[in-house]
């Protein structure tokens, strides 16, 4: 066995190694944030001259519904939107989704959460083929005369309960149908 001072002295080297590692780790991560610090952050001023709708601009309006149709149509622009700018007109109307903005045209869509008016009903009655919108069945779109005698009892049949049509062009063909 060694004498007790070596043990103290091999001790009090580790310790004095232990302080100057951590004292030049300290150093080192201090020195590496000085130097790749980031850089001051500026302030950006936003430009002034946004465009601003003039009191002769368009609007481009396109609806969207929840039965997948969609109608556009070209509006004169409302009053309470002459002069204003693009935040302006989203803070005015936040259902729109803006997709061009600039002086004289605004196009935009929304999203509506009904049926379009382009879906309606179809059903026999009497001697008539009757058509009505889906939304509202007392408005007649048209009643046609037929013959019932040219349609088979299953005919008969679907069209006594009705057939839900989902475009005018569809509605269309099947009155051609009955002619």
């Amino acid at each position: 066995m060694l004498p007790k001072f070596y043990y103290e002295r091999q001790r009090k080297r580790k310790q004095k190694i232990f302080w100057i590692t951590g004292s030049v780790l300290l150093i080192s991560v201090a020195i590496l944030l000085f130097t790749f610090r980031s850089a001051p952050v500026k302030n950006v001023i936003k430009p002034v001259n946004q465009p601003t709708l003039a009191s002769e601009a368009t609007l481009e309006l396109t609806t969207l519904y929840s039965c997948g149709h969609s109608a556009t149509r070209l509006l004169p622009l409302p009053e309470e939107l002459i002069g204003k700018s693009q935040e302006e007109t989203n803070l005015l109307y936040p259902k729109w989704k803006i997709l061009n903005f600039n002086e004289t045209f605004l196009v935009a869509e929304e999203i509506e959460a009904t049926e379009c008016d382009n879906h309606f009903l179809l059903f026999l009655q009497n001697d008539s083929i009757i058509v009505t919108a889906s939304k509202d069945k007392s408005k007649l779109i048209t009643k046609q005369k037929i013959n019932p005698n040219i349609l088979t009892n299953e005919d008969k049949e679907i069209l006594t309960a009705g057939i839900f049509i989902s475009s005018e062009y569809e509605l269309l063909e099947i009155l051609e149908s009955f002619q």
